[in-house]
C-alpha cells in the first residue's frame, strides 16, 4: 500500500502508511511522526519553493555549509500555486488573478525590458501581456446575461496531464481550477485562453476547497468546504459518486495509482478507495467509492502529499477480487451440493411412495 506525508498546523511531519489483511479482509492505517516541527523540522529540507503574500517566489537551496537562494516577483492574492510533474513549469491562479504558467527557470532568470524613449512614447501596457518569464495566461470568461464582467475568483488548481507529450510542445498543458463560485474549469493551453470546459455547480457547501486528478485517465476528485467529497467525470463534468461518513471539512487532496487520501479540519486523515469512471460517457455507475480508514490525529492536517515511491503501490483491490471470486466459487459449489442433497432426498422419497402402493395393491 502506498505512503502519504502529512503536515500539521504545528510543523509536524507525519507518515501515513496503510497495510490489508488478507484474513481480515480489511485495510488499517498507522500514523508516525517524521519530524518535529519545532525541533528538527527546518533542518530537513533539501530544496523548497515557497510563495510569500507578497507575491515573492523563493527558490531555497540549504546545504550543510551554506544557504543560498533565488527570488522572484509574482502578483499579490494568490490562492494556490503548483509545480508541474516535470518540474520545468509552475501554475498559479488566486483572487483576481487568472491561471498563469511560468517556465520555472526562466522567472529567476528573466529580466523586464528596460523602459526606452520608444517604448514610454507607445500606449499604455495591456493588462494580459505576459510577464518575463510568463509562458501562457488565462483569459475571464464572457460576461454573464447582463453583460457584466464576472469577478476572477480561483481558489485551486491541479495538474491533468503527468507530462507534455512527445508530440506536442513543451508549453503544452493541461490543468484544471477550482472557482469560489463552486465551478470546475478546464484548461487547454494548445487550445484556447479561455476554460475549455466550464462546469456549474459542482461544489454544494462554499467553493472549491481542493481538487486532485485522479489515477484514472478521466476521474478528477473535488472537496468544497462543506464535507462533501467528489469524483467527477473528466468528459462531460458529471459527479459519478461522493464519499459518505466525512464530519470535518476536507482542506487537501493526495492521490496514489490505488488509493486517495485526504486530511481534513475534524483532525481525521483518511483513506479512501478510488473506481474508475463508466467506459461510456454519462452510464450509470456501478462501483463507488468509500472510506476504507480513519486515523485521528491531535493536530490539525493541513497538507497531505503521496510520496510516489511506486514500490508500495501495490493495494488490496487485486487480493480483494481474487478473494470474491474464490467466494463466488464456494457458493456456486455448495449450490451444487445442495441441489444434489435435495434430488438425492426426492428419489428416496419417491422409491417409498412407490413400495407402499405395491404393497396396498
Amino acid at each position: 500500500m502506498p505512503r502519504f506525508l502529512a503536515g500539521d498546523e504545528l510543523g509536524n511531519i507525519k507518515s501515513l502508511t496503510c497495510t490489508y489483511s488478507e484474513k481480515a479482509g480489511e485495510t488499517k492505517a498507522k500514523v508516525t511522526t517524521l519530524y518535529d516541527g519545532t525541533e528538527s523540522g527546518k533542518d530537513r529540507s533539501i530544496q523548497a519553493m515557497s510563495v510569500a503574500p507578497d507575491g515573492t517566489l523563493r527558490s531555497l537551496f540549504l546545504d550543510a555549509s551554506s544557504h543560498t537562494s533565488h527570488t522572484s516577483v509574482l502578483p499579490m492574492r494568490l490562492c494556490d500555486w503548483r509545480l508541474s510533474p516535470d518540474e520545468k513549469a509552475f501554475a498559479y491562479a488566486g483572487d483576481e488573478v487568472e491561471l498563469s504558467i511560468w517556465d520555472a527557470e526562466a522567472a529567476f532568470t528573466a529580466k523586464a525590458k528596460p523602459n526606452t524613449l520608444e517604448n514610454e512614447t507607445k500606449k499604455r501596457k495591456r493588462a494580459d501581456d505576459l510577464l518575463p518569464g510568463e509562458t501562457w495566461r488565462a483569459k475571464n470568461v464572457a460576461n454573464d446575461t447582463l453583460n457584466l464582467r464576472q469577478p476572477v475568483r480561483n481558489t485551486c488548481l491541479t495538474y491533468l496531464s503527468a507530462s507534455p507529450s512527445a508530440s506536442s510542445s513543451a508549453s503544452h498543458h493541461h490543468l484544471a481550477v477550482g472557482t469560489q463560485f463552486g465551478n470546475v474549469r478546464r484548461y487547454d493551453t494548445r487550445s484556447a485562453r479561455r476554460p475549455v470546459a466550464d462546469w456549474k455547480g459542482i461544489a454544494k457547501v462554499g467553493g472549491i476547497k481542493a481538487i486532485e486528478k485522479g489515477p484514472h485517465e478521466h476521474d478528477l476528485f473535488v472537496a468544497d468546504h462543506g464535507c462533501n467529497v467528489y469524483a467527477v467525470d473528466l468528459r462531460n463534468g458529471r459527479v459519478v459518486y461522493g464519499y459518505q461518513g466525512i464530519s470535518g471539512a476536507v482542506n487537501s487532496l493526495a492521490v496514489s495509482p490505488t488509493v486517495l487520501a485526504s486530511s481534513a479540519l475534524d483532525r481525521y486523515l483518511r483513506i479512501h478507495s478510488v473506481f474508475p469512471p463508466p467506459t461510456n460517457s454519462g452510464d450509470q455507475q456501478e462501483k463507488k467509492g468509500q472510506v476504507v480508514e480513519k486515523v485521528f490525529v491531535k493536530s490539525t492536517p493541513t497538507v497531505i502529499v503521496w510520496d510516489r515511491d511506486l514500490k508500495n503501490v501495490e493495494g488490496p483491490r487485486a487480493d480483494m477480487e481474487d478473494e470474491d471470486d474464490d467466494d463466488d466459487e464456494d457458493v456456486w459449489e455448495g449450490m451444487d451440493d445442495a441441489e444434489d442433497d435435495e434430488s438425492d432426498e426426492e428419489g428416496a422419497r419417491a422409491k417409498r411412495r412407490s413400495k407402499k402402493s405395491s404393497k396396498t395393491a
